[in-house]
């Protein structure tokens, strides 16, 4: 579905995109994109500040 609202043709370079783990190989149809995920969190334990930080 993604592919076909945006397809990677003609999606500009340099763009940064914040998916989440339903698209996790997105970056591999969008090279020129900077792809960001978040990091989940560990069963049993918690997320570091920092993972926590990059997640916002």
């Amino acid at each position: 579905m993604f592919k076909g609202l945006f397809p990677p043709k003609i999606f500009p370079k340099g763009i940064t995109l914040w998916l989440d783990l339903g698209f996790t190989g997105v970056d591999k149809d969008y090279p020129n994109a900077s792809v960001m995920m978040p990091k989940k969190k560990p069963r049993g334990k918690e997320l570091t500040d920092e993972e926590k930080a990059n997640n916002n």
